[in-house]
């Protein structure tokens, strides 16, 4: 489940759990607030929330609420969502579906203003996929997640997330909390990322071992300079390119890159 993340000491001031089950199945994001997360919350002075929105527009309604507590009202969240999920995104209540790439939208927001320190738990089934939108073009939206790797029990979800939120709670420690929801063989199914890793890895795939084709890239771009710089006429553009990609440093790329992903 986990990697060799990097150090990390967790900041939060608040638990947000976000519901949306039918009513007919066992409710457990209120059970996992109402037994552990509130209770806990209230014993070190954080913060606690909790929202059942019914539909896609109620989800984007909570959404914004959380924002703009992160933004005017300095909450440094914890997310945690309790909703039926896929390889692709969250289904609520009412049978609305909203993919991962319009959820980390909110989420990139939240670890902007707070500095890439944002932890989002899945409680729902494939939700290790969120990984998959990610563009390493922009922002992270969160420093990492947990998510099952597949389909998953309300049981196991109760058991699991109440494990860990508990000791989060009480020993103040993200490494304790992480080995309690590992501890044994059954909850391998869970996955942990950070952003670190995901770059990597994305670099690794699209960029370990292959070189850039200059006279290649000069087709592909030449017909942008336009639009880059207006200024100059066509000879001149054309030179301009010529010497950027003359001087281009994969290396330098990945690590500015980098820097503007992890935020640092």
């Amino acid at each position: 489940m986990k990697e060799d993340a990097p150090a990390f000491r967790l900041k939060y001031n608040g638990i947000v759990v976000i519901q949306s089950l039918p009513d007919d199945e066992k409710q457990t994001g209120t059970i996992l607030y109402d037994d552990i997360i509130a209770r806990r919350c209230d014993q070190n002075g954080h913060g606690k929330y909790f929202y059942n929105p019914s539909s896609k527009n109620e989800l984007i309604e909570v959404l914004n609420i959380i924002c703009d507590n992160v933004l005017n009202d300095d909450l440094l969240p914890i997310l945690h969502f309790e909703i039926h999920g896929s390889e692709h995104g969250l289904g609520l209540k009412n049978g609305d579906f909203v993919v991962w790439k319009e959820l980390q939208e909110y989420c990139r927001l939240i670890n902007v203003k707070t500095k890439n320190q944002l932890i989002v738990t899945l409680a729902t089934c494939w939700g290790s996929s969120i990984w998959k939108m990610i563009d390493i073009g922009i922002p992270a939206p969160y420093w990492g997640y947990i998510g099952p790797r597949e389909k998953i029990g309300a049981g196991d979800i109760m058991e699991d997330f109440g494990e860990f939120y508990d000791s989060l709670l009480t020993e103040q420690s993200w490494d304790k909390a992480l080995e309690r929801l590992v501890e044994n063989g059954n909850r391998k199914k869970y996955i942990y990322l950070h952003c670190k890793g995901i770059f990597e890895y994305y670099i690794e795939k699209n960029y370990k071992g292959t070189t850039i084709n200059k006279q290649e890239t000069f087709k592909r771009l030449v017909g942008q300079t336009k639009n880059h710089y207006p200024q100059l006429n066509r000879a001149d553009r054309r030179k301009r390119l010529k010497d950027n990609l003359r001087q281009f440093s994969r290396e330098s790329f990945i690590a500015k890159m980098k820097k503007a992903f992890l935020m640092t």
